[in-house]
């Protein structure tokens, strides 16, 4: 069966977007985001992983519909732009845990 560009471009724009909402969900709920990569460090909430599931979301259906490869390069500009907003909307906080002490802290 094929599909036209027509609707597999709506159809890959909001694929990808329920595939990086599924992904924040599933971390959140696995604890992911609440991991700090430094050793012997205390709990923290990274928010720098969210825009990595929206590039992971955006190319796996990418594959999975079958789109040129040439939206690759729109999908990792679009994550750039992303990341560069967030970190400056975010005012550097996403790669800063903002709880004291951890996320358990009281």
């Amino acid at each position: 069966m094929h599909i036209s560009n027509v609707t597999k471009y709506p159809a890959f724009v909001i694929l990808g977007l329920v595939g990086t909402v599924i992904l924040i969900i599933v971390s959140e709920l696995i604890g992911f985001s609440h991991v700090n990569f430094v050793a012997l460090a205390s709990p923290s909430y990274a928010s720098w992983v969210y825009p990595v599931y929206f590039l992971i979301s955006f190319l796996i259906f990418r594959r999975i519909l079958g789109l040129s490869k040439k939206v690759n390069y729109y999908i990792v500009f679009v994550f750039i732009v992303l990341l560069i907003w967030y970190y400056f909307t975010d005012e550097g906080g996403m790669f800063m845990n903002p709880i004291p002490f951890g996320i358990d802290a009281v």
